[in-house]
């Protein structure tokens, strides 16, 4: 996974299948992102094929312990196939999905007051 940061979020883009082969691995690589650089995470989807039930549990242990340090976990960048799936599983009520990477930046920005 490629890391990023920005000015008020770290930027991880995630894998092209997001399955049970990888899903914990990738659970433990966010919250070690997430100790190392707290604040707003920002998932960039875009390379993102598949994602199932396993993935979306990674995605939302992660996104428990943020909201318990009092920041984000967003998504961007979500193909139509992935999006359904946050769709039809009701995930895009826990974590907030934008069009592209300016938008999620912009909107973690404005949340921090910058």
């Amino acid at each position: 996974m490629q890391v990023r940061t920005a000015p008020s979020a770290t930027i991880v883009a995630l894998p092209e299948r997001l399955d049970t082969s990888v899903a914990h691995e990738v659970e433990q690589e966010l919250t070690r992102i997430t100790a190392d650089a707290p604040g707003d995470l920002l998932c960039d989807f875009s390379g993102t094929r598949y994602i199932s039930s396993a993935g979306l549990r990674a995605l939302f242990v992660v996104q428990k312990r943020q909201k318990a340090q009092k920041a984000r976990l967003a998504g961007f960048g979500l193909s139509a196939y992935v999006r359904e799936v946050f769709e039809i599983s009701g995930f895009y009520q826990v974590i907030p999905l934008y069009a592209t990477e300016a938008d999620a930046i912009a909107d973690a920005n404005r949340l921090a007051g910058r």
